[in-house]
């Protein structure tokens, strides 16, 4: 495979990394390259559309011809158009999507890295089977499509993925890479916008592509205009980060203690409280975990403060929101891997009731790669991300709860770098 180089703009939140790809994608200096620009939300896509209108940028439509927006991919890169689109049109590349961008001289750009490993329902017997039709063959724990003649429905969508090099099998477990590594080494550059990318599973995945990293930053040229950078440079506003952003304490909940949740004001002690798997067993042990946390929210909401419900935004796992939300504060529910939006920048009073963790199996499978990623930070970046959907991103103050000792700490720690 193709040495892969990323450049990577690991600029903190408000600190111009999307104008500066504006910048760079407009200087006529870049006249010459086509680019590729994928990022979480439409919203995004369309600001890029309107940002960039000498380089006339499109969106591969469904209704763009035969094989939906994958097809309309193929004949956008055949006329070497400049494309903005969302994250999930990665997974529909092929063979002929890889060799399109490298006969076209793209950049890729990406906004906000992107879960680049998932668990993929593939049961090894599924493998097992695969393996002896002849099909499929495992080759240095990477599973390829053997059979040349298939030209069937059936496996047509897990034949794509495995001609892209995108499965890799280890340990009985199945998982997919959701960028073929053929993709990256197509495209002429690339380039990363995040933050906190050390921490994050797409680093795992370069890391095992043996990548090269390059860092950039950015820089502020004007009344909101941004460029591309050496790295360091930080916006003034970081630096009154702490006086902007009010952990409630107090008002906590001891998730393991008999008080009500008025009286209680310890906090919980384990390391693992509110994560998915506590959730998971208090739910499978009677709930009463969840009702006082609850109970706290809804004190917190309704009797603590005195703001709008439309200023309320709060996170649990989406498979507990319903256990949790009550009235007052029913309709602020953000996902709590939201990120790369505006929407909810007017929220001021927050409640974040998770406890993140990677998915233990992920990490299981970057351990026996030899690549090991901080979940601590992995952690932190995540409720970052989520803190960053609201007010705080406009400069204004926020306050915000946060149960889990652990994350309150690393929050607290990461307020205290600046």
């Amino acid at each position: 495979m193709e040495k892969i180089t990323v450049k990577i703009c690991d600029t903190i939140m408000g600190g111009g990394k999307t104008q500066a790809a504006i910048s760079y994608m407009n200087a006529p200096e870049n006249r010459d390259k086509n680019f590729l620009y994928i990022t979480p939300f439409l919203t995004e896509v369309e600001r890029i559309v309107k940002a960039c209108p000498a380089r006339r940028f499109v969106q591969p439509s469904s209704h763009d011809g035969p094989d939906g927006k994958k097809g309309s991919l193929k004949r956008l890169l055949a006329r070497k158009r400049c494309i903005a689109s969302t994250h999930q049109l990665l997974r529909q590349a092929d063979q002929e999507t890889t060799q399109l961008l490298k006969d076209g001289n793209y950049t890729l750009i990406m906004d906000e890295t992107m879960s680049a490993v998932d668990l993929y329902p593939l049961h090894k017997d599924d493998v097992g089977v695969l393996i002896k039709s002849g099909m499929g063959e495992l080759v240095n724990k990477q599973l390829f499509w053997k059979d040349a003649e298939y030209g069937g429905l059936v496996y047509r969508d897990l034949k794509r993925d495995l001609d892209n090099g995108c499965f890799i099998y280890v340990e009985d477990y199945t998982y997919i890479w959701n960028v073929s590594p053929y993709f990256l080494t197509a495209c002429n550059e690339v380039i990363v916008l995040t933050y906190m990318f050390r921490s994050s599973i797409l680093r795992g995945y370069l890391d095992i592509l043996h990548a090269e990293y390059e860092y950039i930053g950015t820089k502020r040229v004007g009344d909101g205009e941004y460029v591309f950078a050496e790295p360091g440079w930080m916006p003034e506003y970081v630096k009154d980060l702490k006086n902007k952003i009010h952990i409630v304490e107090g008002v906590t909940n001891n998730i393991a203690s008999n008080r009500n949740a008025k009286n209680a004001v310890n906090e919980p002690k384990k390391k693992f409280a509110l994560s998915s798997s506590w959730y998971l067993k208090d739910t499978l042990s009677g709930g009463k975990g969840i009702k006082k946390l609850k109970g706290t929210i809804s004190y917190l909401y309704n009797t603590l403060t005195i703001v709008p419900s439309k200023a309320r935004m709060w996170t649990t796992f989406k498979e507990y929101q319903t256990k949790l939300e009550g009235g007052g504060y029913k309709k602020g529910f953000v996902a709590c891997t939201a990120r790369a939006t505006n929407d909810f920048s007017d929220r001021t009073d927050l409640a974040y009731l998770v406890n993140i963790f990677m998915n233990p199996n992920i990490k299981k499978y970057f351990y026996s790669m030899g690549i090991e990623i901080d979940e601590d930070e992995y952690a932190l970046s995540e409720m970052i991300q989520w803190i960053w959907r609201s007010a705080i991103r406009r400069g204004e103050d926020i306050r915000i709860y946060i149960p889990s000792e652990r994350m309150r700490n690393l929050l607290k720690g990461w307020l205290d770098s600046f």
